[in-house]
């Protein structure tokens, strides 16, 4: 019978390395739909600025987790916001709770705390 070895490092480095890559392409696709729907200004500013902000902090090496969901949580919070006064906006708040995700329950409460 042939032997089977799971290294649970290298599996748990792949998972982080899936999971960071699918938060930089949730925070990326955020982004573009934020720039596609006619938000009023105030609303645009401070969502590009935490969009931009939670990218850069993705970018490292070793994202800050808590940094991440705070950015991701005031970002839906104005999305939500503006969705009173524009249309377009689920897609938007789709990337975001899909951004959300890799950060476990943290990126899930943030979230759900921006909508309530």
């Amino acid at each position: 019978m042939a032997e089977v070895t799971f290294d649970v490092e290298e599996q748990t480095a792949a998972t982080a390395s899936f999971e960071i890559d699918e938060l930089r392409a949730s925070i990326t696709s955020a982004r573009a739909q934020a720039g596609q729907i006619d938000l009023p200004p105030i609303f645009r500013d401070l969502v590009d600025g935490a969009l931009e902000t939670a990218a850069e902090e993705a970018a490292k090496d070793e994202p800050d987790r808590r940094r991440l969901a705070g950015l991701l949580g005031m970002a839906t919070r104005v999305v939500k916001e503006a969705s009173s006064f524009v249309t377009g906006t689920s897609g938007v708040l789709d990337s975001l709770q899909k951004a959300a995700a890799p950060l476990g329950p943290l990126g899930q409460t943030a979230l759900t705390l921006a909508l309530l």
